[in-house]
């Protein structure tokens, strides 16, 4: 059994909490604290100003696993004040190893966050802040309205298919260098223009040596997860939601297998078959997240008379 098939919960349905894992937040007196401490940290980095957090584009900050949020200096009228993205950690281990993650990524030849100059912070009572420049432009997956367009409409191909595509590529890519992500939501795959993918929320992530890791089992364990974990996601956000699941698991297969299976230096005969179980349980979450549009059957007409 594969490690995506061993998520389901003992009575058939998919565990949700693999997908939306509930953090406690900071409350916004306790973000203060956090721009405050680092007003004082960071003060070479913002000519010495304070540090306010930002109330609005707090990009994925609702339904991040961690408390995301942004800071920026008090203006001073003059251009290119930086933005600091703040990502709370309870344990200094957890925000070292992705930090060093950040690094990794970047040997390999993926884009990824820009830390600050000064990128760990402790702040008591909090825990351990990592911080990194917003990138400009920056948009994740979870923002493309997937549930406005269906297969067969006008722009189905362009604004949905196609980046759908383009992401399977991306995570496939990532395979082939030895990376596993360990949370490939949508919300974890980030872009900026033109189409380009930024590899972030690394505490998760695992490293191996590319030349190793179509060989290693636990690795292909780990990269199924991935796509599963992304598939999952998509039905999450209402991807095809109003299709019968005969339609959806077409354009999974068109849209994030194919892709994947170009890019990918796996070439286990029995990874079609792990793939039939990332569908199966798709499915079951259809069925939770929309049980009135998941199962489409056909019914022939009664006869009349």
């Amino acid at each position: 059994m594969g490690a995506f098939e061993s998520s389901a919960s003992r009575d058939g349905r998919w565990d949700r909490s693999r997908l939306s894992r509930e953090r406690d937040k900071l409350a916004p007196g306790e973000k203060d604290i956090v721009a405050a401490q680092l007003s004082r940290t960071l003060g070479a980095l913002t000519r010495r100003r304070r540090l306010s957090v930002l109330t609005s584009g707090n990009l994925g900050s609702k339904d991040s696993a961690h408390d995301v949020f942004f800071i920026k200096p008090d203006s001073d009228g003059k251009p290119g004040d930086p933005t600091f993205a703040c990502k709370r950690f309870r344990k200094y281990d957890n925000a070292a190893r992705e930090l060093d993650a950040i690094d990794m990524a970047k040997e390999r030849g993926f884009r990824t966050l820009e830390p600050a100059k000064m990128p760990l912070h402790e702040v008591d009572g909090i825990g351990h802040i990592l911080v990194t420049h917003q990138l400009p432009r920056f948009s994740t997956l979870n923002q493309v309205g997937w549930q406005d367009s269906y297969a067969g409409d006008v722009t189905y191909e362009s604004r949905i298919a196609a980046p759908l595509r383009s992401a399977s590529k991306f995570v496939a890519n990532m395979h082939r260098h030895g990376i596993t992500h360990g949370d490939m939501q949508l919300k974890n795959l980030g872009q900026i223009p033109p189409g380009r993918f930024v590899l972030f929320d690394l505490e998760g992530a695992q490293f191996v040596d590319p030349q190793a890791a179509a060989e290693d089992l636990d690795f292909q364990d780990r990269a199924i997860a991935d796509v599963g974990t992304m598939v999952v996601s998509l039905v999450d956000r209402g991807y095809m939601w109003s299709s019968s699941d005969r339609m959806f698991a077409e354009e999974v297969t068109r849209n994030v297998f194919d892709p994947y299976l170009e890019v990918s230096a796996n070439t286990n005969p029995e990874i079609v078959e792990r793939f039939e179980s990332i569908l199966d349980e798709a499915k079951l979450e259809r069925q939770h997240v929309h049980p009135q549009m998941a199962q489409h059957v056909y019914r022939q007409p009664a006869m009349v008379g």
